[in-house]
C-alpha cells in the first residue's frame, strides 16, 4: 500500500473524533482580590510590574479617574475558561484602549493567566504607544 495513502487514512481517522471541552468554571469563579504580575512582552509603553486589584467576573476594572466606559465589552468563552474584556478610556489627557484576556488555570482555581494589550494616545497623537503584557494573577484567600 502506498505510504501517502496510509498517512492520509491515519490523519482522516484521527480527525473524526472530536470532544467538546466545557470549562468546569464560570466567569464568577474569576472574582476576588488578586495579586497580578504584568510583564511587558512587546511594545513601548513600559513596565507595569505587580499590582493588587479586584477581579470581578473575569474583569479587571481600571481606576475610575481614567474615564473608561462602564460596563466594558466582556465575553466569556466556555470552551477555554477565558474572559475577554475591552475598555475604551479618555481622561482628557490620555486616550487608551485596554483589552484583557483572563484564563482560569484548570489545575489551580486560585490562579489566572492571560494578557493585557494597551494602545495609548496622548496630546492628540503627538505621543503614542502600544504594548502587550503577560499576566499571572493569584488569589491568596483561596
Amino acid at each position: 500500500m502506498n505510504k501517502f495513502l496510509v498517512l492520509v487514512m491515519l490523519l482522516v481517522g484521527c480527525g473524526t473524533e472530536s470532544e467538546e471541552f466545557e470549562c468546569p468554571y464560570t466567569r464568577e469563579d474569576q472574582t476576588g482580590e488578586y495579586t497580578v504580575v504584568l510583564k511587558e512582552t512587546s511594545g513601548d509603553c513600559g513596565p507595569i510590574g505587580e499590582i493588587t486589584t479586584d477581579i470581578t467576573n473575569g474583569v479587571i476594572y481600571p481606576s475610575e479617574n481614567l474615564g473608561c466606559n462602564h460596563p466594558p465589552m466582556s465575553v466569556w468563552y466556555l470552551n477555554s475558561c477565558t474572559n475577554i474584556s475591552r475598555f475604551e478610556c479618555d481622561d482628557g489627557e490620555w486616550e487608551t484602549i485596554m483589552t484583557w484576556e483572563l484564563q482560569s488555570d484548570l489545575s489551580n482555581p486560585s490562579r489566572i493567566t492571560g494578557t493585557l494589550r494597551t494602545d495609548m494616545i496622548r496630546w492628540g497623537g503627538l505621543y503614542t504607544c502600544s504594548s502587550e503584557y503577560n499576566l499571572e494573577a493569584i488569589n491568596e484567600s483561596r
